[in-house]
């Protein structure tokens, strides 16, 4: 999946960006707090998330069926399939960027991280566009980043 990444407007390689199996929690009152932005095909979010978003969907269903009713925003929009979910700035952000955010983010970064500077937060917005969606958010780097 092709992604272009920015952190604070500047371009940077995707092997300097990780997601941390933990959240940074108290390390971030050490580190430089910075804006990503990442820029993905809509078509390749469609292509190679699909089954990890059905997946997503059949277990929520059973949430739901538990819980007696919708537990989210996706689930009161009834579970839209992804051609069209990826046209929905706010469910976009909510599967990809929160729900999904670890297995899309294997799938962009490389496995080996080699040039490691900044670390991810959070997504913060989404902003979608017929063939572009646009991941914003929070990242930290050290200090002499």
């Amino acid at each position: 999946m092709k992604a272009d990444l920015k952190i604070d407007g500047i371009s940077i390689p995707l092997d300097s960006f990780v997601l941390p199996e933990m959240h940074l929690s108290s390390s971030r009152a050490e580190m430089v707090r910075n804006k990503f932005a990442l820029e993905l095909s809509a078509e390749d979010i469609i292509k190679d998330m699909n089954c990890e978003y059905e997946e997503w969907v059949v277990e929520s269903k059973k949430d739901d069926q538990i819980c007696g009713g919708p537990q989210d925003e996706l689930a009161e929009a009834g579970y839209p399939p992804i051609q069209d979910l990826v046209k929905i700035p706010d469910l976009v952000e909510l599967t990809f960027g929160h729900y999904l955010v670890r297995e899309l983010f294997n799938k962009i970064l490389p496995s080996k991280n080699t040039r490691i500077k900044y670390w991810f937060d959070e997504v913060t917005n989404c902003l979608v566009t017929n063939t572009v969606i646009t991941f914003e958010g929070i990242c930290y780097s050290d200090q002499e980043s």
